[in-house]
């Protein structure tokens, strides 16, 4: 009985630090993604919200980031790039002077953040 006991407490505690280190993985994720996306968006102007995809202009060339399956990517050139992955749903949404990202992945967290600075054509 005192084996299966403390067989029983290994794999709690394994199951518990499996699931922290997952959630952070997210966090991290979610705050590298920041990151990037504000670096490569820095030039472009906001043409559209729409709540699972943003349209911009890059010079004369059109940038979308758009919800696609389970990846938040941009689409440009004919290609795309994916920035965020898990992802199960997405919200965009016009905030005064800026843009709201309300974002849930698959571990069932949810991150919510606000762009500002894109010139509005």
């Amino acid at each position: 009985m005192s084996c299966i006991l403390l067989l029983a407490n290994t794999v709690i505690k394994s199951t518990v630090a499996i699931e922290v280190g997952a959630g952070k993985n997210s966090q991290v994720e979610w705050h590298l993604f920041l990151n990037q996306f504000e670096h490569i968006s820095t030039e472009w102007q906001l043409k559209k919200v729409e709540p699972e995809k943003l349209t911009f202009r890059e010079g004369n060339k059109l940038v979308e980031l758009s919800f696609y399956k389970n990846l938040l990517r941009i689409r440009k050139n004919g290609g795309y790039e994916p920035v965020l992955t898990r992802v199960i749903k997405t919200r965009f949404s016009d905030n005064e002077g800026g843009v709201d990202f309300k974002i849930k992945l698959e571990d069932g967290k949810e991150y919510c953040a606000t762009f500002y600075g894109w010139g509005r054509q």
